[in-house]
């Protein structure tokens, strides 16, 4: 996913990847590490090309890694495929609480990077959703990218506020 190019007010839950059957249904690459947030969802809003599309959930399912999503205004293959690179994506005010040390990738674009010692990486870019984890892209001023894993160990500490992330990167990284 890279950095969020929708309203301030909208915090994307999952990427349409493509159309799923022939049905209306879409293939998404999950944006939260809790699926079952997709259990009270209803209403959503498709983002993608500067326009916003509200939407009805009307049902779900998790497969391989992906969510299948069906929405009660698809009902076709054609309609389905309009919802391509679309982002998916709830109001802010109504975005689930996460538990400590856990923050929506939309929280995290952007942040200034720098290694326990104070070096200076860059900020956070892009985020790659992987099969194990998450891996953030960060881009210093003259757009060279460090790829860091999203693990505790490599993440020490993220302060919102400051726009800050301080990280231990793995040895042999940043050479």
């Amino acid at each position: 996913m890279k950095e969020k190019e929708w309203p301030e007010e909208l915090v994307a839950v999952a990427e349409v990847i493509s159309p799923q059957g022939n049905r209306g249904e879409v293939k998404a690459m999950p944006l939260t590490g809790h699926l079952e947030r997709f259990d009270v969802l209803r209403a959503v809003v498709a983002w993608k090309d500067g326009t916003e599309r509200p939407l009805t959930l009307t049902a779900w399912r998790a497969w391989r890694g992906f969510v299948i999503l069906g929405f009660a205004e698809l009902a076709t293959i054609g309609e389905a495929e309009t919802l391509r690179g679309a982002m998916i994506c709830v109001r802010a005010e109504e975005r689930a609480a996460l538990p400590a040390d856990e923050y929506y990738h939309d929280d995290l674009f952007g942040l200034q990077v720098l290694t326990e010692e104070g070096r200076p990486l860059g900020r956070i870019a892009e985020i790659l959703v992987t099969g194990a984890n998450d891996v953030l892209v960060v881009k210093d001023e003259a757009g060279e990218e460090v790829l860091l894993p999203a693990l505790r160990e490599v993440v020490l500490r993220v302060d919102l506020e400051a726009k800050t992330m301080i990280v231990r990167p793995l040895p042999g990284l940043l050479e």
